[in-house]
């Protein structure tokens, strides 16, 4: 996956998780507002299972913080980290 495609699925990432504290706030986000809850909630659990699967890898991978990039971002975090240590080993 391209770094640029990447930061581009972050940057978007990021949003929505902004959008969902601001659909309590602005109105007209107030009629989605249990669609994007539900939805952060089901990214919320989907990134934990991710984290859980994978423990161990991150674990071994340089760098900190795996679990909170890893629940903010999902694959997005770790599968370039992973990608670059495989092409490192050969």
């Amino acid at each position: 996956m391209s770094p640029t495609l990447t930061l581009l699925l972050k940057t978007g990432l990021v949003l929505f998780y902004a959008l969902v504290p601001l659909s309590f706030l602005v109105e007209p986000l107030s009629s989605h507002q249990t669609l994007l809850l539900y939805v952060a909630l089901a990214l919320a659990v989907a990134h934990v299972g991710e984290y859980l699967l994978l423990k161990t890898k991150l674990q071994k991978l340089p760098g900190e913080r795996h679990f909170l990039y890893t629940l903010l971002f999902g694959f997005l975090h770790w599968l370039p980290l992973m990608q670059a240590q495989k092409s490192a080993q050969g």
